[in-house]
């Protein structure tokens, strides 16, 4: 169990004094309890030692945390074991500053000797594992890097290549569940709205879906029961509308070019840099789908910018009505002006929000669609109350009919297709809905591979199994200046730049001819 040390750690920055209230620990199944409520509290674990009648820390790790259960799955236990780790401290105060702006001041001040912030992996190692083997073991080359390279390039050679998104592709220009939950507890909550929502999100473990879906039963019991007009009727409906509004707000940045901010230029780069590589992949090959359950704008806005043709399920004129029959045409250009021959374009994706998206709405006033989800080609500076951004099931259930199940049916046919990858990155695997799907297709489909690009909780079953069509590849640099499974470094760094490669085929090719040319008339010029 977690040991309290009489005396607290104060550590007195430039602006404010934090006190830490320290306790001491021998192993990892000292946090399995929740006797301690945290709140949201800053901790830091830490190596404590005495030199000549002074305790000092080693600062080892620092994270944000509201349940010191969670704290095993932080970080890496061998790693603190190793450096001696001893001790932690937690933050009762809860400042209004975020997890990183704490760990600065404090590494302002000389109440540590030394800091050193331990990643869930070792510091200088890149891992790159196939079936939970270290892929590295079966090849020759010491070039980790070139290895990965390598073997991502030949995925990309496949017949058919899939992309999964989850929240991390987005970030920092969108906040992860962290910051959401933030921006929704800093907001105009009664006091009563506070309470309701901090005891769901503490038995939900603030997951914002689960949150919502909790909130949505209730509003459906007491329809069910007709209780319409009750004060718990109103704060149930009151509660979503404002955590959707602040959703809402935190999910729609402006991305155009006069006002956009340096992190959602930054991110938007990162997409449009993926698409001008894999676009102009082999015409032969199948264009690539991309699957994601980000409610943004980022991807349409980077494709659109490339001029680059998409299909996102939604067809129409004036008003773009969802169709998922749409899912099966391609872009062609005419070959041949007398015959009807036509070719697939090049530059053209396959786009599947599984989540939803920030400018859909329910709109019925088209009598001649089967369907009422309707796309807006400008989203609103004001929350409307009808953005279709949250599949919880009882939302009208709209996750069990259109346009959910048709997305997700799509997703797993894509994943059956004969010669297919699926890179994930960004997705820590906590949607059962679309674990599921990938756990079955890699039952059915024995030619599909698995590349998960991130750094996933080791309790997660995908990475329990022996399966050596999974790739799981992750790591960061000693400098900490490279995280390998970002989205950004695999974007710039590893995946294969196809328009580039046929630019230099191009001009192999016309200078075989030149070559050739020059030869032959050297011969005429020599007769």
């Amino acid at each position: 169990m977690l040991t309290p040390i009489e005396n607290d750690q104060r550590i007195q920055s430039k602006d404010r004094e934090f006190v830490f209230k320290l306790f001491s620990f021998e192993n990892k199944t000292d946090f399995d309890s929740n006797e301690i409520l945290l709140g949201q509290s800053v901790i830091f674990i830490s190596e404590r030692y005495e030199n000549e009648g002074k305790y000092y820390h080693h600062f080892l790790y620092a994270a944000r945390t509201n349940d010191l259960v969670k704290v095993g799955r932080l970080c890496d236990w061998t790693d603190l074991c190793e450096k001696k780790a001893n001790c932690i401290g937690v933050l009762l105060i809860d400042y209004d500053m975020n997890e990183e702006e704490i760990i600065a001041e404090l590494l302002d001040t000389e109440s540590f000797s030394s800091f050193k912030r331990i990643p869930v992996i070792n510091s200088d190692e890149l891992h790159f594992l196939q079936g939970n083997e270290n892929y590295f073991e079966k090849v020759t080359s010491e070039n980790k890097i070139q290895v990965v390279k390598d073997k991502i390039k030949e995925f990309f050679n496949m017949k058919n290549v899939n992309f999964l998104f989850g929240s991390g592709t987005s970030s920092p220009a969108i906040p992860v569940m962290k910051g959401l939950l933030k921006a929704i507890r800093k907001s105009e909550l009664t006091d009563e709205e506070k309470e309701v929502f901090e005891q769901i999100a503490g038995v939900k473990k603030d997951n914002i879906e689960e949150i919502l879906g909790t909130l949505y039963s209730q509003k459906a019991y007491l329809e069910g029961i007709g209780d319409f007009d009750s004060g718990k009727m109103n704060l149930c409906k009151g509660l979503i509308e404002k955590i959707e509004r602040v959703i809402y707000y935190e999910l729609t940045p402006d991305l155009t070019p006069d006002h956009i901010v340096k992190t959602s230029e930054m991110v938007l780069d990162h997409y449009k840099r993926l698409y001008s590589k894999v676009t102009n992949r082999n015409k032969d090959l199948s264009r690539i789908n991309v699957f994601t359950t980000n409610n943004d704008l980022f991807n349409e806005t980077a494709l659109d910018s490339l001029n680059i043709h998409y299909i996102n399920g939604f067809s129409g004129g004036l008003k773009k009505y969802f169709n998922p029959a749409f899912f099966n045409f391609t872009f062609s250009k005419r070959m041949d002006t007398s015959l009807e021959k036509f070719e697939p374009v090049n530059n053209m994706v396959y786009l599947y929000k599984i989540h939803g998206s920030v400018n859909w709405i329910e709109d019925s006033s088209n009598a001649n669609s089967y369907f009422n989800i309707r796309e807006l080609t400008e989203i609103g500076k004001n929350y409307n109350g009808k953005a279709m951004i949250y599949p919880t099931p009882l939302k009208q259930n709209k996750s069990l009919g259109s346009p959910y199940v048709d997305l997700f049916r799509e997703f797993q046919h894509k994943l059956l297709e004969p010669n297919s990858v699926l890179f994930v990155l960004g997705y820590s695997f906590n949607d059962e809905h679309i674990n599921d799907i990938i756990y079955r297709s890699l039952v059915t489909n024995s030619s599909l591979i698995l590349c998960i690009v991130n750094q996933l909780d080791e309790m997660q079953p995908i990475c329990k199994v022996k399966d050596n069509r999974i790739f799981r590849l992750w790591g960061v640099s000693e400098d900490r200046t490279t995280h390998y499974h970002y989205f950004d470094y695999f974007v710039n760094e590893l995946v294969p730049d196809f328009e580039l490669e046929t630019r230099l085929h191009q001009n192999g090719v016309q200078e075989l001819v030149e070559i050739i040319n020059d030869s032959k008339k050297e011969k005429n010029e020599g007769r």
